[in-house]
């Protein structure tokens, strides 16, 4: 009885978004729930979002100039947009000149597409005129039918036929439908970088292109401007937003930039000191916990002072012969000081973005979290070069997201009230955790969260199917498995959280609460236990001899006597 093991999948939606159609091969039949189904107005715009299943965060808002603010972190897939509807659905065709004008601040981390969208829903047609994107390419391996110079860009113009779909919840009815698609080939947005973009896609050019290419749209029900992310990060702030027949261009002083862009300036470094490395003061190395400080300097001797409260009187002064008087009569220098939580683990530092907002300074940056331990625990000292130009006195805030190593899962067993991590120091992975499909050879360090590091199709395996096996054997005493799985993936890595439950005594039926419930349940599974499995087994083992029988009914009855 002790040997059962309890089984846990977490099916995964394959995202149906553009983002979502090309890089995998999708089953039969996929729920779309996105393409403008339940929009809302405001101002004569139409907005809608979509995010698929419960992973990941998403935010969005509406701003001034008919712009949007939208922020997907760690999402499977999601996507917002914002635009203009046709009431009388006229005749792609017969549409005349229609811009659609936008200012706007992108920050890819990932799979993400910024985009002209629309669609025709009376011949099941979607359109998308890429106009930046990052991560893998939109059209995957697909070749293109033709190419076009449209506007002073090149795009790859594309027709893709989706068939035997199940479209629930949009707009789009059939089991079929196209996807026409413009992909601009000269404007890749590179990952972790802000970029400013400034545009004006004319869709009639872009409708001329797709007849001359073959491909027909009848009818138009709305435009919009569209982004969607694909199991990544973006954030996007649309300044401003104009759609229709004239071209208007706002004065730069109509657009209050509620980001100020600095990643392309900054220049990031950072240095590492171990805890043996002699370099550390007393007090950072027997510190049990460690705050992070952090400061903007300007001359060499502020950088020794700053760094005087961490390192030794030595190691300050080989770190300053970095950086000199005339460095500093150009530049400001941001330090943060990082302390590894992980012992090791982390295998180097990223800068995500850096921006002022609201006046003040936002530096974003990332941690990646590898399975090995190294011996380079210890402190870590990040470093941003800025120019004095673009430096305001304001405070900086630095904020740090952690992100796995490629073709890296981590599985971590938390209680499902508390939050917390259960004590599993004396668990191998092995015992505790099996993969369904394959087995895992693997090695792996660290007890809970467990570290796993192999090859691709391990990892693949994972991020589609993340199906385990958790033996509860291996769990500490009144914990089970409660079939709930969060699990996220990015960079071919994969971070699985399972839920477990701590069972109080005699709650066999798993209620949060004793009563006699349980024991008629608890008979009923002694008189014929071959019928259904005791789903929380555990509690009902009163007489701890890991055997249900009897003696555990007795002290059961007499628990809820007692009570």
């Amino acid at each position: 009885m002790k040997n059962r093991i309890t089984k846990l999948i977490a099916a995964l939606t394959v995202g149906v978004s553009l983002l979502g159609t090309f890089p995998y091969t999708l089953s039969d039949k996929i729920r779309l729930t996105a393409a403008a189904a339940n929009y809302s107005e405001i101002d004569g715009y139409i907005y809608d979002t979509w995010k698929q299943d419960d992973y990941g965060s998403f935010e969005f808002e509406n701003t001034e100039n008919n712009g949007f603010h939208s922020t997907m972190h760690e999402t499977t897939d999601a996507l917002c947009l914002k635009g203009r509807k046709f009431e009388d659905k006229p005749a792609a065709s017969d549409i005349p000149d229609y811009y659609v004008n936008y200012d706007a601040d992108a920050y890819f981390d990932g799979n993400c597409i910024l985009s002209v969208f629309g669609e025709d829903t009376e011949n099941k047609i979607r359109f998308h005129i890429i106009d930046a994107w990052s991560g893998y390419k939109p059209s995957g391996n697909k070749q293109p039918a033709a190419t076009a110079e449209i506007g002073g860009c090149t795009y790859e113009l594309y027709d893709v036929f989706h068939a035997d779909y199940d479209i629930g919840g949009s707009i789009i009815e059939s089991t079929a439908y196209h996807d026409i698609i413009s992909l601009r080939k000269d404007d890749q947005i590179s990952d972790r970088k802000g970029t400013h973009l400034n545009s004006t896609v004319n869709i009639k050019d872009h409708i001329k292109a797709w007849e001359e290419a073959g491909f027909n749209i009848g009818n138009i029900d709305y435009v919009s401007l569209c982004i969607d992310s694909y199991r990544s990060n973006s954030e996007l702030y649309v300044n401003y937003l104009d759609i229709g027949e004239e071209i208007k261009l706002p004065e730069p002083s109509q657009i209050e930039r509620s980001i100020y862009n600095l990643s392309d300036k900054a220049e990031f470094s950072y240095d590492n000191f171990s805890k043996d490395s002699g370099n550390l003061k007393d007090s950072v190395i027997s510190s049990v916990t460690f705050t992070p400080n952090s400061a903007a300097v300007s001359s060499c001797d502020e950088l020794k002072k700053f760094l005087s409260d961490f390192l030794t009187e030595n190691a300050v002064n080989k770190f300053t012969e970095k950086y000199s008087d005339s460095f500093f009569e150009n530049n400001v220098l941001l330090l943060n000081t990082y302390v590894d939580p992980y012992k090791g683990r982390i295998t180097e530092f990223l800068l995500n973005k850096i921006y002022y907002k609201d006046d003040k300074l936002y530096i974003l940056f990332t941690s990646v979290i590898g399975p090995h331990i190294k011996n380079t625990y210890g402190l870590d000292i990040i470093q941003i070069a800025l120019p004095k130009t673009e430096f305001r006195n304001t405070g900086e805030e630095w904020k740090n997201e952690e992100e796995l190593c490629p073709e890296t899962v981590r599985v971590s067993i938390v209680d499902e009230d508390t939050g917390k991590l259960i004590d599993l120091s004396n668990v191998a992975y092995s015992d505790l955790v099996q993969q369904e499909r394959k087995t895992i050879s693997t090695k792996s360090e660290g007890n809970n969260p467990y570290y796993v590091c192999d090859d691709y199709s391990i990892i693949d395996e994972y991020i589609r199917w993340p199906g385990l096996w958790i033996n509860d054997e291996y769990l500490p005493e009144r914990y089970m498995t409660d079939f709930k799985i969060n699990h996220t993936s990015i960079n071919n890595s994969a971070d699985i959280t399972i839920k477990v439950k701590n069972i109080a005594e005699g709650d066999v039926n798993g209620d949060n609460s004793f009563n006699i419930a349980d024991i008629v349940a608890f008979q009923k599974w002694l008189i014929n236990p071959s019928d259904e499995p005791l789903e929380y087994w555990k509690a009902a083992d009163l007489y701890k001899d890991n055997i249900l029988d009897v003696f555990d009914l007795c002290i059961m009855k007499r628990k809820l006597i007692n009570k």
